[in-house]
């Protein structure tokens, strides 16, 4: 399977997921710079409260942090990654069954070109979707948290856990492709 394949692959099961995102944070977004123009226009009524300089700051937040998930948040969590390779097929495979057996997840069928797993699921952490891919040019994959049991779509919040879980399959791709 190919990155473009993969990508839309990902993009495709997540397709109502993300753009509920965007609406969510558009509507935030607009919320908040409603709330600022309310603000510029009855600043007396806050005045009289001492409020106005707390409903400032509450609408610069709402409109920065919105902002910044449209931007930045929602298309990183569908990003495909790829790891270029000049090893053949059968050799990344054997890499993605040793990088699966690490993560502790089984590998059923040694023979694929396209992997998909959901793991990590445990009291205090959320669990992931794993997407991996390999073809004659490299490794592809895409990692997205899920919140609870995953039924309401991917995780938006996750703390870094996504991104770490990225960079350690990827740093695990790269040691074993290096001692092939």
């Amino acid at each position: 399977m190919s990155y473009y394949e993969l990508k839309e692959k990902v993009q495709k099961a997540n397709t109502f997921d993300r753009y509920m995102w965007y609406v969510l944070f558009s509507f935030f977004s607009i919320f908040g710079i409603w709330l600022f123009y309310k603000l510029s226009f009855d600043i007396k009524k806050f005045q009289e409260h001492r409020t106005s300089s707390y409903m400032y700051f509450l609408c610069t937040s709402i409109c920065a942090f919105s902002l910044y998930s449209i931007i930045y948040l929602i298309p990183n969590r569908y990003k495909v990654l790829s790891i270029y390779s000049e090893l053949n097929i059968e050799q990344k495979q054997e890499i993605v069954k040793k990088v699966l057996e690490n993560m502790k997840i089984p590998v059923y069928d040694n023979t694929a070109t396209y992997y998909y797993y959901e793991y990590g699921k445990s009291l205090l952490s959320w669990g992931y979707n794993l997407h991996l891919a390999i073809d004659i040019h490299g490794f592809y994959l895409s990692i997205q948290g899920r919140t609870g049991n995953g039924r309401y779509g991917g995780g938006f919040i996750d703390l870094g856990g996504t991104e770490k879980q990225r960079r350690k399959i990827i740093n695990q791709i790269k040691l074993f492709e290096t001692a092939e």
